[in-house]
C-alpha cells in the first residue's frame, strides 16, 4: 500500500498474475489395495499427463460429479477423448 499522504485514502497497486483461488479443505484418506490397485491401473492407463494418486483421485470425483470443466484430457469414463 502506498499513501501519497496522511489525509488522503490508501491507493492500492493492482496484484499481477492470476485471480487467487479462495482457500480449500484439506482432506485426509486412507485406501486400501481393493482401490489403491485399480486406481493405480487407471493411472497407468493415462499417461498423459502422468498423474500420481492425489490429482488422479481429483479427477476422477470431478468427472463423477459431472464436474469435468473441458480442460481434461480424460472423457467421461475414463476413456480418453480423442484430442
Amino acid at each position: 500500500m502506498e499513501y501519497k499522504d496522511s489525509q488522503e485514502e490508501p491507493v492500492l497497486k493492482k496484484r499481477k498474475g492470476p485471480k487467487p483461488r479462495p482457500p480449500a479443505a484439506q482432506v485426509k484418506l486412507s485406501m486400501h489395495s481393493d482401490l489403491l490397485d485399480p486406481l493405480d491401473a487407471w493411472i497407468a492407463d493415462h499417461p498423459d499427463p502422468k498423474m500420481n494418486r492425489q490429482k488422479a483421485i481429483f479427477h476422477l470425483i470431478r468427472i463423477g460429479l459431472g464436474l469435468n470443466d473441458g480442460k481434461s484430457r480424460v472423457g467421461p469414463l475414463g476413456r480418453r477423448s480423442g484430442k
